[in-house]
């Protein structure tokens, strides 16, 4: 598939590494997952929403342009998959059994009521805390903050209410990257802001946000 925009995402967990193919299947989308102690070799398993030969299904039978895959986060033994396209969506897998030939989603997959946003296209975890962008939300940007609970479920935060920058314009793309990290306890979020313009000014910024 020449549209597959194979390896446009990427992530790294435990043992394995996840590779994004968001415009695979008319851009219905796919994950690929290897096996890091097979030198690469996939996994029995891929994380798509359509059956196959190696292919586990998800819950939310994707559609053409949903571009699942768009961004690919891991943490431990779970991966967090946006689907930017479309209305957007998240969705969330766990590891079943040790060897990795089994994932499933461990809970329903997440929207926005704000159409168009491209929910999902960025994300970026750290311990307990993951950040979703959504940079075409109202036309400026969102970014939108979960943190785990005890039973492992990632729980909406700030009233599902976005992060949103100071100095945003029409297509300032807020939330189009996203870097998240632990520092000295305390949890650090940088958020890029490429686009924009403000009487005829640049708006192109990068936010620091310190939880």
């Amino acid at each position: 598939n020449t549209d597959a925009n194979f390896g446009t995402t990427l992530a790294i967990g435990t043992d394995f590494v996840a590779v994004g193919s968001y415009g695979n299947d008319d851009g219905k989308g796919s994950v690929i997952v290897f096996n890091t102690s097979q030198l690469l070799v996939p996994y029995n398993s891929s994380f798509t929403n359509y059956t196959g030969d190696y292919l586990v299904t998800a819950y939310h039978k994707l559609k053409p342009k949903d571009h699942y895959g768009s961004s690919v986060v891991a943490n431990e033994n779970t991966i967090v998959i946006g689907a930017s396209g479309n209305n957007g969506a998240v969705y969330f897998f766990k590891k079943v059994n040790e060897n990795g030939t089994t994932w499933s989603e461990f809970q329903p997959r997440v929207t926005i009521t704000v159409k168009g946003s491209q929910f999902g296209a960025s994300s970026a975890i750290t311990g307990g805390v993951l950040l979703i962008g959504a940079p075409l939300m109202k036309g400026t940007g969102g970014v939108f903050a979960y943190k785990r609970n005890q039973y492992g479920n990632w729980i909406p935060q700030n009233n599902n209410a976005p992060i949103t920058g100071t100095k945003t314009a029409r297509n300032s793309e807020f939330g189009a990257h996203i870097g998240v990290a632990t520092l000295q306890n305390k949890v650090v979020a940088i958020i890029g802001q490429p686009g924009g313009l403000f009487l005829g000014l640049n708006e192109d910024h990068a936010y620091l946000f310190v939880e």
